[in-house]
């Protein structure tokens, strides 16, 4: 495999007042701060080395904040702001005719034997340095926030782009890539760029507490109650076991294919909600939060039927969805993260770890389909999305691709013998029998 050494891109002249002044505020406190987020697109054609790089340095120039750097980790988690630096993002090439796209198929996906701190990014994506399950090279200012790595194959090319999760969601992937896309077709072969295939930077401060209650009309004087900024000793020490654990405990990545007519299925016993914050006209960043669903006690226990237990968790999350959508619902939780933000990280971690991951057994994260980036070149065969570290305890569902029929990919990380445990407990069986693991670990 031969490369073309990795170069800095930075934006073609240096960033204007107007540019900055929607992301010269700190960064919401989030664990997103911490963590990187991969995704790779395999196609059968391929992409022109030039003209990606010229695209990249377009991309970096029309948000410069992508060329910046964290100005680093201080005692407060919600403190880390972006420097304006134009140090540039970071470009790579590989070329090797030894592999071909079948290198990133799903069933090269599932791993095992990994921990949070070393996550096993696959070759085609470029990785972050990791401390104590924290992308901590981005976060002390000392790695690009954006990394795009071409791998040139014999029969097509993978494009990984990696990149902090402070700067978007999985729902906003495409928002990113649409504009990538369009600055290559530019630079490629002189296509014309529509503004709406671009992101247009907005005011991050539209979704703090303090314009979500001038927009209800109610005084923004929250105070954080005193759990919240003084957690107790024995939070603190189930926030140091977890963080121990997560950074040594050794995971497993496994992929389970939920055929379309499966789910069609599933609808008829329960329908599925998925909760976002709604976002303002063209905002690029994080807008998903997190809610709550609840089966009364004594309900719901596996012992009892697996459909009807499905349908009784499926209820408590309708419920719990109509409470979301409650703007005052919404404005609790930002007041609730920005308060989490002005404190220290300790008392950050023991509080998220002693008060609210104690009530959280498990997440889901639905990323819906997304159109798919057009370089040119006819649609990516493969499209595959990673984050490091990998969370564990989180089911990630979106869209199946190829050569797997039409239906989700639901991807989990767990520890070995929880795995086990789930691929022979028999409510899976009985609730997705037409499901089947991916891959060569399955």
């Amino acid at each position: 495999m031969s490369w073309r050494l990795p170069s800095p891109l930075q934006p073609a002249g240096k960033s204007t007042a107007a540019a900055r002044q929607h992301h010269n505020g700190p960064l919401p406190a989030s664990i997103n701060v911490g963590t990187v987020s991969a995704r790779a697109y395999g196609f059968q054609g391929q992409i022109d080395a030039a003209a990606l790089e010229a695209a990249v340095v377009a991309l970096v120039t029309d948000l410069p904040i992508l060329a910046g750097r964290m100005e680093g980790l201080s005692s407060k988690n919600g403190s880390i702001r972006i420097a304006h630096s134009d140090q540039g993002a970071l470009f790579t090439v590989a070329r090797t005719a030894a592999l071909s796209l079948a290198a990133m198929a799903p069933d090269t996906w599932p791993a095992s034997g990994f921990t949070l701190s070393n996550s096993l990014i696959p070759f085609y994506m470029e990785g972050a340095r990791m401390e104590g399950g924290r992308a901590i090279g981005m976060m002390q200012g000392k790695e690009p926030l954006l990394k795009v790595r071409l791998t040139q194959l014999r029969d097509g090319c993978i494009l990984g782009i990696t990149i902090n999760h402070a700067m978007k969601d999985g729902v906003r992937w495409s928002n990113l890539m649409n504009h990538l896309a369009a600055r290559y077709r530019q630079h490629g072969g002189g296509a014309a760029v529509v503004a709406t295939d671009l992101i247009c930077p907005v005011d991050r401060s539209v979704l703090s507490a303090a314009h979500v209650a001038e927009q209800l009309g109610v005084a923004d004087d929250w105070e954080p109650p005193r759990s919240l900024m003084q957690p107790s000793l024995l939070d603190y020490l189930r926030g140091f076991q977890a963080v121990l654990a997560d950074a040594t405990g050794k995971k497993s990545l496994a992929f389970l294919h939920i055929p379309k007519e499966q789910l069609s299925s599933l609808k008829q016993l329960a329908a599925g909600v998925m909760a976002q914050l709604k976002a303002p006209y063209g905002f690029f960043g994080n807008a998903a939060t997190t809610f709550y669903a609840s089966v009364p006690p004594g309900e719901g226990h596996m012992d009892a039927s697996p459909i009807s237990a499905f349908q009784q968790l499926a209820g408590a999350i309708r419920r719990a969805a109509l409470v979301f959508r409650d703007p005052a619902t919404q404005l609790g939780h930002l007041r609730e993260m920005e308060a989490l933000g002005n404190a220290d990280l300790p008392a950050f971690l023991a509080y998220v770890y002693g008060s609210r991951w104690t009530q959280v057994p498990c997440f889901t994260n639905y990323v819906p389909q997304q159109q798919a980036p057009d370089f040119g070149i006819g649609p990516p065969l493969y499209d595959r999305e990673l984050t490091s570290p990998r969370l564990r305890n989180i089911a990630v569902i979106r869209a199946a691709c190829a050569p797997y029929s039409e239906g989700l990919f639901v991807q989990l990380c767990l520890s070995p013998s929880q795995l086990d445990h789930l691929r022979g407990h028999p409510a899976l069986a009985e609730l997705l029998p037409q499901a089947s693991w991916v891959g060569q670990e399955a």
